[in-house]
């Protein structure tokens, strides 16, 4: 754009010189004029025309540039939003929290964990669909394919955290069946309780991973 500019600013000097119009010299010393004096106004004219154009083109393209930066911004911050919430939601609490749910089925206090558990799983799910949808635009409008990894890299780590709950959720419900089998031997239990603890790392290694992925996302986005 600036170079467009200065050839146009140099266009008068070039065009007065061409048609024989007087123009200064480097030394000072003036070439006569050899055109008559009414193409001057043609002159100038067509100059003016010409810088109105390349002005006018470059303020069409401005906004198309800053549009485009902030959907691409706008799709990076909402889809950080959701998945940094559902970090903190997808918890080892949650997990263990829906397995106990699970296991006292029908009683009181069951019936009372699992109104609140299915008002937490639908947010869960809710947020989880938001997140998914604002970094799968992101893929699309991302301007390097730093960014478009950083996004695909979220959607994959937070659906397997996902997965790692429901896991550790079952262990859970299975160990508290288990262990509530009075003729259960004792072996049985240390098996459920070990596939507790597997469960429980793969957890925190699903969380790990998504932190990691909710960072390298921010740092794209700053």
């Amino acid at each position: 754009m600036r170079i467009r500019l200065l050839l146009a600013a140099a266009a008068p000097a070039l065009l007065l010189t061409s048609c024989g119009l007087a123009v200064d010299a480097p030394n000072g010393a003036t070439s006569q004029a050899s055109t008559p004096w009414w193409l001057l106004p043609f002159v100038l004219s067509s100059f003016l025309i010409l810088l109105l154009a390349l002005v006018w083109r470059g303020s069409k393209r401005s906004p198309a540039l800053t549009s485009s930066s902030h959907i691409w911004r706008e799709d990076a911050r909402k889809g950080y939003t959701e998945a940094r919430w559902l970090y903190d939601a997808l918890s080892e609490d949650l997990a263990t929290w829906r397995g106990n749910a699970t296991f006292e089925g029908t009683s009181e206090g069951g019936a009372k964990a699992a109104s609140a558990l299915a008002d937490t799983w639908r947010r869960i799910d809710t947020r989880l669909g938001r997140a998914s949808d604002s970094l799968y635009s992101l893929e699309v409008t991302a301007p390097d394919r730093a960014t478009v990894e950083a996004a695909n890299a979220t959607v994959a780590a937070m659906r397997e955290v996902r997965r790692a709950v429901d896991a550790r959720a079952e262990s859970r419900t299975h160990y508290r069946t288990v262990e509530a089998e009075s003729s259960i031997g004792e072996t049985v239990l240390i098996d459920a309780r070990e596939r507790e603890v597997r469960a429980s790392r793969m957890l925190a290694e699903a969380r790990s991973d998504l932190g990691r992925a909710i960072a390298n996302l921010s740092q794209g986005n700053s």
